[in-house]
């Protein structure tokens, strides 16, 4: 019996020992404010996202959802919780997530939580770091239609050239500065604290006049036809990724409905039982010209992520009964993104839709998108 006695509090030890952390949620910004805090058994090697859909899972009056949008090569940002949207636009608040060592180096989607960790999503008004040197970069066009003036503060890195910080803004504020034409300066520039560095979409002048030339010539430091770094291949390069074996399936987004109108389609190999939510960020990180971005909810009563938006197009049932409806070859798909798995030769589209005629085995009784499994 004292045998067994100890061999059964080893196992409780061992158990015990599995591990848990602190999930916290804080919002002191806007009204009504809330504090919310609990303890998460860690289960083999999941990312923080687990665990937030886990707490909306078993806590739900506590932590009613969140909704976060996927960024081409960033991943997953934490758009809002519990109803309440981070806004940086407007106020330069956002959703930071630090541990009891500080900011977290990886996000939701990424960074695996650690035993007795204190994780901790807070609402915060951004202000930059403490004697932290910067420069200011901008981008002007008074030129050509569409003209735009564009300026931010970024910090500077060590002896990074301004190429690195042209790529920074592109990556952190992609509505805004989209992918550079990259030339020699940008490359070897080293921008220095206090910097104004201004990229001047301009007319070279005569050379010994005032008035522009009748014939304009490419200026070495911004040129329209300097090759563009993110898209240049080789014939070879072409081959070698046609080349590429295995079975595929169509992944289109489509919306008639309403401005910006579009339409995408691409083929993408399939990988052992991935979801379809994974072949929609793989487009996103492979097509980012085409695939923007996408934006899901998380919440209980859809067992999965909700699609809210596509290239920006959202959804609202409530309002005018819209939706992003999916479909593949058969119709109405009633799995969601989550838990859909792609199959050789499959067309999956994303139709954005207007009414109960689009809903699977509709009639008069079904009940909205918010309460079926259409885009979970």
């Amino acid at each position: 019996m004292i045998v067994i006695w100890i061999y059964m509090s080893a196992l409780f030890e061992l158990t015990q020992c599995a591990g848990q952390f602190r999930y916290a949620v804080r919002n002191d910004v806007y009204s009504p404010t809330f504090y919310h805090e609990k303890d998460m058994e860690l289960v083999d090697n999941n990312t923080l996202a687990y665990y937030m859909n886990k707490a909306c899972d078993m806590y739900p009056e506590t932590f009613t959802k969140y909704v976060a949008t996927y960024f081409p090569g960033l991943g997953y940002y934490i758009e809002s919780i519990n109803n309440q949207a981070s806004n940086w636009q407007h106020d330069k608040t956002y959703w930071q997530i630090r541990n009891d060592s500080g900011l977290l180096p990886l996000g939701a989607s990424s960074y695996v939580p650690s035993n007795g960790e204190n994780i901790m999503f807070n609402l915060t008004v951004f202000e930059p770091f403490p004697f932290h040197e910067t420069f200011s970069y901008t981008v002007n066009n008074e030129i050509n239609v569409p003209y735009f003036n564009h300026s931010v503060d970024l910090f500077i890195i060590d002896e990074k050239p301004l190429v690195y910080y042209m790529s920074t803004a592109c990556k952190k504020y992609p509505d805004v500065f989209t992918n550079q034409p990259l030339s020699v300066g940008v490359s070897s520039y080293v921008p220095r604290p206090g910097d104004n560095i201004v990229l001047n979409f301009t007319l070279s002048e005569k050379e010994n006049g005032t008035d522009h030339a009748k014939t304009t010539e490419t200026p070495s430091n911004i040129s329209s036809n300097a090759p563009v770094v993110f898209s240049t291949s080789t014939r070879a390069t072409t081959t070698t990724t046609t080349a590429v074996m295995g079975p595929k399936f169509r992944y289109t987004v489509r919306n008639k409905m309403v401005k910006p109108y579009f339409s995408h389609s691409v083929q993408l190999r399939i990988e052992d039982k991935q979801p379809l939510i994974y072949y929609m960020e793989k487009a996103c990180d492979k097509y980012p010209k085409k695939f923007k971005k996408f934006s899901v909810s998380y919440k209980r009563p859809f067992n999965g992520y909700f699609v809210d938006a596509i290239n920006e197009v959202f959804g609202n049932w409530y309002k005018d009964e819209t939706f992003w409806l999916i479909q593949n070859k058969t119709g109405p798909v009633d799995l969601g993104v989550s838990s859909y798995i792609p199959t050789p030769g499959d067309e999956i589209t994303f139709r954005f839709v207007h009414g109960y005629d689009h809903l699977p085995n509709h009639d008069k009784t079904t009940p909205s998108p918010n309460n079926c499994n259409c885009s979970c």
